[in-house]
């Protein structure tokens, strides 16, 4: 057994592990030798199975037999896919191939399809494979950065938790020295070694020996690249021996690599043995590489041996390595390759001719650097005593590129005043020069390409003259014209959303019309208990789901801040007393005692919006109602000083303490159950109506015992007079008899509805499917109302409606339509229509808006 060398710091991996010199044939550990464990392969051949098929393409992997490889698992997919078999395992096999070769675009996409896989069969093992191949791309994406090594230790650390969950000790030990090396990759060097302990004992106590080659040579690296240097020699080789003995090819080059940048690190002397041995170990790296198409360990084996010239002086080699890399960029295929120029310039320290050049002082040199024009200009006399010039004396490389000069061409500020970057600066600079003063604008420039740059020009006295500085701000200036298109985009998807919501309540409202308008006619017929009964829940369902749309059209109005308020003279009581009836069948059934309980001293009549309290009081009555299975609902209206304070309080299962804060968000059920229907809106729509009326709501509940939702709204006392006592139905009978009628209408359904409700009424109904065909039954007869809908073909309402009042005609026109949006109801107020009826009407509602227009 061999004891790896410890560390200077902590003594990391004292784990012995088996030496190949003596080691016995019988030993286990023979069982992963490469010739011996291809021999049983080929001992078994099975071209016709797939677990075969992918046994030998993994072995041909691991030869650095790409190509070969490929071939097998194209055999083994299409097996797959013929038999309806698992396709992950050849999938992620194909993709470890094609991150050795450096086609990452390709192993990417791969990993898409094993995810898509995983959705459809999320077995454990399949999960490992796939978090192991995300993390081996991530850690071997050429050129990653800090975040790709942390990505790739998550990745791993999950791996690491599947294949420990299956007892695969040979996953284990890849997630390890995955984790590690993402650690490494960080500069996390002792945490990295601890990590590879780990998998030294891992190997140890299992007797899996079949990826010490890679962890032996993770070890390596870490321990070289902390500056360790005591026995990293014989740790590289033993890793390369190992990964030889064990047929893994392309961990052998890497750790050739590897131990050739070891020996770079440590030459101190060009033509000294070490320097002679990096040389031989890197060009054998290299070599190996091409031969298997290992992309990526080439390029990065080329880039070390560019180093290794840079740091022995030999320029002319070093040139030539340089320009090999370049060459091989061109050449591969592999994405990130592009980006190998920048990445060696940075390793290696090219450096440009123009640093070479570089001023001396280090404030020069900042100024040198820097990506924005800078100027310095001296106050000279003139030819005259009293006549001075601004000479620029300096500028920097950035300035020479703006002005397309020379570092030794001289100038006055006279010379550059007519260009666009100086226009208005002449006098600037010279009071800088001579009052000291400082100034900072923005100017755009059109420059010679057909661009325009926007330049931060800012002056600052120095010394005897004046310093100039032009900033590229066209970034700032391109964020604020996104953002006014941005703007411009989102006002567009306001319209369009709200051209959505007017669509859908057509869409929706218009069937719901005729089924809630046939079933209430249904229902004044001479129908059975039972036949009366379904009629009846037809007409409950339908107005449930009437609520659902209500709802969801309210808070789009509401966040759209399009929801207005209509506030006039309102019987507090009737108002009460309307909302505990419409609760009255349901209270009946379920034995809730539903309390209403208005103080005696509240005027009979208020102001405020009628419509939206109604609704407010529904939602919370409702609520209270839904949630309490056994005690009382009590609605409370008292004088509050110059308010009004409402209470809905129950005693039902209440709200738990941590959802308290959120019951007023959208899509929050009461007591967070989905088990008790509803859309989660209405506490939300309730809130922002009571904010729109001038209150604010609350809430205060103890889970198990019941809630007390509360509000107030300004008290503003109206006469009781305004009040018109709604007519009966006998003097509807009345009024209405033998009133004419057109009904413009192309929904054959809802037709059937109106047509009944205005014969109930004792109408004399004609009909029409069209505005223009309305225009020309207009032209003909007299009539006493209009019922128009508002889309139809050929002609639609609006423009019907125009067309009759231009012509001078003022017969009353109603608007019948699905759309419940204002912009709707007022587009048909502007149109000339007398009033406006919403799809599902009742008949109680068609006749009070006659009653309106003839009273």
């Amino acid at each position: 057994m061999f004891s790896l060398p410890p560390s200077a710091h902590d003594g990391f991996l004292r784990t012995p592990i088996p030496v190949l010199d003596g080691l016995p044939a019988d030993d286990p550990v023979w069982r992963f030798e490469a010739g011996r464990a291809e021999q049983d392969l080929l001992a078994r051949s099975n071209p016709d199975s797939a677990p075969w098929l992918l046994e030998m393409a993994e072995l041909l992997r691991d030869r650095g037999r790409f190509q070969q490889a490929l071939s097998f698992i194209d055999q083994a997919i299409e097996i797959a896919i013929r038999t309806d078999a698992d396709r992950i395992v050849p999938v992620a096999l194909r993709t470890s191939i094609q991150i050795w070769q450096g086609n990452y675009h390709s192993a990417r996409t791969a990993l898409n399809e094993i995810a898509g896989l995983l959705l459809v069969d999320p077995r454990p093992d399949a999960a490992a494979i796939y978090e192991e191949t995300s993390g081996k791309l991530l850690l071997r994406n050429f050129g990653g950065g800090t975040f790709e090594f942390e990505s790739a230790g998550q990745k791993f650390a999950k791996a690491l938790d599947l294949y420990t969950d299956l007892g695969d000790a040979g996953g284990q030990i890849r997630s390890i020295c995955g984790i590690g090396s993402s650690l490494a990759g960080r500069g996390l060097y002792f945490n990295a070694l601890e990590e590879f302990e780990k998998g030294f004992v891992l190997s140890a106590e299992s007797g899996h020996w079949k990826e010490l080659g890679l962890l032996l040579g993770c070890a390596a690296f870490a321990f070289r690249d902390q500056g360790y240097r005591h026995n990293v020699h014989e740790l590289f080789q033993l890793s390369v021996d190992w990964a030889t003995f064990l047929g893994k090819i392309p961990q052998r080059i890497r750790n050739i690599g590897g131990h050739g940048g070891l020996c770079r690190m440590e030459f101190s002397q060009p033509g000294s043995d070490l320097y002679q041995k990096a040389l031989a170990l890197m060009y054998q790296a290299i070599w190996e590489a091409k031969e298997i198409g290992a992309g990526p360990l080439m390029l990065e084996t080329q880039i070390d041996l560019a180093s290794t010239y840079k740091k022995a002086g030999d320029r002319e080699s070093h040139e030539k390595s340089l320009m090999l890399i370049e060459e091989v960029v061109k050449t591969e295929a592999f994405e990130g390759a592009h980006r190998i120029i920048d990445w060696s310039d940075f390793i290696l320290g090219r450096i440009s001719a123009a640093r070479d050049e570089r001023i001396a002082t280090l404030l020069e040199e900042a100024i040198e650097g820097s990506a924005d024009p800078f100027f310095v200009f001296d106050l000279r006399s003139g030819s005259e005593a009293s006549h001075f010039d601004l000479l620029n004396e300096f500028r920097n490389s950035a300035a020479d590129r703006l002005l397309d000069m020379g570092k030794t061409d001289v100038t006055l500020l006279a010379d550059l005043a007519d260009r666009p970057e100086f226009v208005g600066l002449a006098s600037v600079l010279m009071r800088a020069a001579t009052e000291r003063t400082s100034y900072e604008d923005e100017v755009p420039v059109l420059m010679p390409g057909g661009e325009t740059v926007w330049f931060a020009r800012r002056v600052t006295p120095a010394g005897s003259g004046a310093v100039l500085t032009l900033r590229d701000v066209t970034s700032g200036h391109k964020i604020e014209e996104a953002l006014r298109m941005a703007a411009d985009r989102a006002r567009e998807a306001d319209r369009a959303k709200s051209e959505f919501l007017a669509n859908m309540s057509h869409e929706v409202r218009t069937p719901i019309n005729g089924v809630l308008g046939l079933a209430e006619l249904l229902r004044g017929q001479d129908l059975g208990p039972t036949a009366k009964k379904y009629v009846e829940g037809i007409i409950s369902s339908g107005n449930i789901l009437l609520k659902v749309i209500g709802d969801v059209l309210d808070l789009s109005k509401i966040e759209a801040r399009k929801m207005e308020i209509n506030t006039g003279p309102v019987k507090l009581r009737s108002l009460i007393a309307e909302v505990v009836a419409l609760f009255g069948g349901q209270v009946a059934s379920s034995g809730v005692d539903l309390r209403p309980d208005v103080d005696a001293d509240l005027p009979v009549a208020v102001v405020l919006d009628g419509t939206s309290l109604r609704q407010v009081l529904a939602n919370l009555v409702g609520n209270a109602i839904k949630f309490t299975e056994v005690g009382h609902v009590d609605v409370t209206v008292a004088k509050d000083g110059n308010r009004l304070r409402f209470e809905v309080c129950d005693t039902g299962r209440g709200v738990p303490e941590d959802q308290l804060k959120t019951i007023f968000e959208p899509f929050q059920q009461v007591g967070g159950e989905s088990d008790f229907g509803g859309t989660g809106l209405g506490l939300t729509i309730s809130r922002r109506l009571v904010e729109l009326m001038g209150g604010q709501m609350g809430v205060i509940s103890q889970f198990g015992k019941g809630s007390k939702f509360y509000f107030s709204l300004p008290l503003v006392e109206a006469p009781a007079e305004t009040f018109t006592e709604p007519i009966s139905d006998v003097q509807d009978t009345v009024r209405f008899e033998g009133k004419r009628v057109l009904l413009v209408e192309d929904n054959p359904v809802n037709v059937l509805v109106s047509e009944g409700m205005l014969s109930m009424l004792g109408c004399e109904v004609t009909t029409a499917e069209n505005g223009l065909e309305a225009l020309n039954l207009l032209e003909e007869h007299e009539y006493d109302l209009v019922l128009m809908d508002i889309r139809m073909p050929v002609m639609d309402g609006l423009t019907a409606t125009r067309t009759i009042r231009s012509g001078g005609s003022h017969i009353p026109i109603v608007a019948l339509t699905a759309g419940a949006l204002t912009q709707e109801r007022d587009a048909c107020m502007e149109a000339g229509m007398d009033d406006y009826l919403v799809k599902p009407f009742s008949l109680k509602a068609l006749r009070e808006t006659m009653f309106r227009l003839w009273n």
